[in-house]
């Protein structure tokens, strides 16, 4: 497997360790279960080697949006509770230890969960995709998706 500048280190650059050692501890896992699964002669998962590069790319994503995403998704939609609660006139915010989130981080948790959308909906992953505890149900929702449908030539985002 390919360990040059993947997508698993693009998404978690200046992530505190707190969050990216059991992230990267579980893509690691993940990568050699895969591994196992592809080395396997009667795997039928075995048609997606040939798409190896997707199918880390697809696991990076879906364990960046468990770990960081998700999470940030949640305090999103408390902030937003919290600020109808407080009034649009009122100045709101969340502290959690040294960590605030005032209007202008939401804005920009916001702005990250569009950018992130937009990738999903151009390549039609559904937030049941990052719905798996097994690997080889990882495997499954990519060959699901990767079988399923037409890639668009337009690759720009």
């Amino acid at each position: 497997m390919e360990q040059s500048t993947s997508l698993i280190k693009i998404l978690t650059y200046k992530l505190p360790g707190a969050i990216t050692i059991p992230l990267f501890t579980e893509y690691n896992n993940r990568l050699r279960e895969i591994a196992q699964i592809w080395s396997r002669e009667n795997s039928s998962y075995r048609v997606l080697k040939e798409h190896e590069p997707v199918i880390l790319s697809l696991l990076a994503m879906s364990l960046f949006y468990r770990h960081v995403l998700g999470h940030m998704q949640g305090a999103n939609a408390f902030y937003k509770t919290l600020k109808q609660h407080c009034g649009s006139q009122q100045e709101c915010s969340i502290s959690i230890g040294r960590t605030v989130l005032d209007y202008k981080q939401q804005r920009r948790l916001e702005a990250l969960m569009i950018s992130f959308n937009q990738i999903q909906d151009k390549y039609q992953i559904y937030p049941a995709f990052y719905e798996f505890s097994e690997t080889a149900q990882f495997l499954k929702n990519c060959k699901d998706l990767l079988t399923l449908r037409e890639y668009e030539t337009d690759d720009t985002i």
